[in-house]
C-alpha cells in the first residue's frame, strides 16, 4: 500500500465520490424510466414533519377516473405552494389573504382558473373599495390536511408569510381526521403536534412530549436530506418505498381495522347512525381536540395581529342529496345532520372568530351541480359560490374592507 492509498483524506474522498457516482447514476436512471412512462414528479412528497407536503417547483397532470374523469395540469412554486411565485417578504401595502384547507382547496379537479382562490384574487383584483390596497391571496390547500395538520403547517411554514387574514377552510370529516391524525403524531407538552405520520407508528405511541423549537433545530445532514427529498426523483422513490413497507406492517393494520380509524365513520360527527355519534364521551373528545388545534391557529394569527375566518363547506348529504348503489361510496348514501354547523356557530360566536357557513348557500343552488357525482369534490360552479360569498363575507367583516 503505497503512502497516498494510507492518506486518511484520500480515503474519505474516494468513499465520498464513489456514492456521489452511485446516488447521480441512479438518479439519472429514475429519471430516464419515469420520462419513458411519460410520468411527471409526484404531486406529493414525504415531509418528515407533516407526512406529506405538494413538491415544490412542479408542473405535473393529475389525471383520475372516479366516474369523472379528470385531467388537468398544475403547477406549484418554490414554496410547494400552488400557483405563481410568492415572495416570503410581502410587499409593502399587500394585504395577504392565507387559505389553509383540504382537497376543497386544493381543488385538483378544476383548473387553477376555476379555484375558488384564484377567483377570490380576482374578485379582490376588480374591486373599487380595495382603498389603494393590493390584495394576495395564497392558496395553503393540501389534500388530506385537517385542522391538525393545518396549525402545524402555518407554525412551521406559512406563518413567516405574515398573512393579514388566515381563512381556515373546514369540512365534515375533519373532526374525524383530526383524531385519526392524533394517533400518528408525537406531541406536545400542550398537546398539540410536533410531528405527523401518514401511518400508525409504534414508537409514536406514548412518545414523550417534544419541543416545538428543538425540532426545528436540524443538522447539517437532516438539511442536505431535506433539500434532496424536494429535488431527487431517486430519494422520492425510496421514500415511497419505505411509506409503503410503514403501511403493511402489522401495527399500521391493526389500528387500521379499529372502528375508530375506519374511513366508513369519517362523517361521525353528522351522522347520527354512527356508532360514535351515539357515543357522547367519543365525540366530545375528539371535538374538543379539533378545537384544540383551532384555538392555536386563532393564536398564531393573534400573534402577528392576523384575524382568522373560518369557512365551512357541506357535505352534501347535509341537503337531503343522497345517492345509491354498490359502486357509491357509503358516505354519500347515509342521511347527515347540522351538528358539526352548530358546534363551529357556537365555538366562532364564542371566540370571536368570523364564521362562514356555505350550508344556507349551497342549500338555495342545490340543483345546481355544485358538486361531482361520485368525488363528492366541488364542480366550477360550486367554486365560483364559494368565491363569490367568501369575497362578500371578507369585505362585511369590518364595513367593507378587511
Amino acid at each position: 500500500m503505497n503512502n497516498v492509498e494510507k492518506n486518511p483524506f484520500f480515503a474519505a474522498t474516494t468513499a465520498l465520490l464513489i456514492i456521489v457516482l452511485a446516488f447521480s447514476s441512479c438518479e439519472i436512471v429514475m429519471r430516464i424510466y419515469n420520462r419513458s412512462q411519460n410520468r411527471t414528479r409526484p404531486i406529493w412528497i414525504p415531509d418528515t414533519y407533516l407526512g406529506l407536503v405538494h413538491s415544490p417547483n412542479n408542473k405535473f397532470l393529475y389525471e383520475k377516473d372516479t366516474g369523472e374523469t379528470f385531467s388537468i395540469w398544475h403547477e406549484t412554486n418554490a414554496l410547494g405552494l400552488l400557483g405563481g411565485k410568492i415572495d416570503i417578504d410581502k410587499p409593502i401595502g399587500t394585504e395577504r389573504v392565507l387559505v389553509l384547507g383540504d382537497s376543497f382547496t386544493e381543488a385538483f379537479e378544476v383548473s387553477s382558473e376555476e379555484n375558488f382562490c384564484t377567483l377570490l384574487q380576482r374578485y379582490f383584483d376588480s374591486d373599487d373599495v380595495a382603498f389603494g390596497k393590493t390584495y394576495e391571496v395564497v392558496n395553503a390547500g393540501v389534500s388530506g390536511y385537517s385542522p391538525i395538520s393545518e396549525y402545524l403547517y402555518l407554525r412551521r411554514d406559512l406563518i413567516e408569510l405574515e398573512p393579514d387574514v388566515i381563512v381556515v377552510q373546514l369540512f365534515a370529516d375533519d373532526v374525524f381526521e383530526d383524531h385519526k391524525a392524533r394517533a400518528m403524531s408525537v406531541l406536545d407538552k400542550e398537546k398539540l403536534p410536533v410531528k405527523i405520520s401518514r401511518y400508525f407508528l409504534k414508537d409514536y405511541q406514548g412518545h414523550p412530549p417534544l419541543d416545538f423549537e428543538k425540532t426545528q433545530n436540524i443538522s447539517v445532514f437532516e438539511q442536505i436530506h431535506n433539500v434532496l427529498i424536494k429535488t431527487s426523483w431517486y430519494i422520492q422513490y425510496l421514500h415511497s418505498r419505505s411509506f409503503k413497507a410503514q403501511e403493511n406492517t402489522d401495527y399500521n393494520k391493526e389500528m387500521m381495522a379499529l372502528p375508530q380509524f375506519n374511513d366508513n365513520e369519517q362523517f361521525f360527527i353528522i351522522q347520527e347512525d354512527s356508532l360514535f355519534f351515539k357515543d357522547g364521551t367519543f365525540v366530545g373528545v375528539a371535538w374538543q381536540n379539533t378545537k384544540r388545534y383551532l384555538l392555536a391557529i386563532k393564536g398564531l394569527a393573534e400573534e402577528r395581529n392576523a384575524k382568522v375566518v373560518f369557512l365551512y363547506i357541506p357535505l352534501r348529504n347535509q341537503m337531503g342529496i343522497l345517492d345509491s348503489g354498490a359502486d357509491v361510496p357509503l358516505e354519500f348514501r347515509r342521511p347527515a345532520s347540522t351538528y358539526l354547523n352548530e358546534l363551529l356557530e357556537k365555538f366562532s360566536q364564542r371566540e370571536e372568530v368570523g364564521f362562514l357557513d356555505m350550508l344556507p348557500v349551497f342549500e338555495a343552488n342545490k340543483d345546481e351541480e355544485l358538486y361531482y357525482i361520485n368525488g363528492g369534490t366541488l364542480t366550477p360552479k360550486g367554486h365560483r359560490l364559494v368565491a363569490q360569498e367568501l369575497f362578500e363575507f371578507l369585505n362585511a367583516q369590518e364595513n367593507g374592507g378587511l
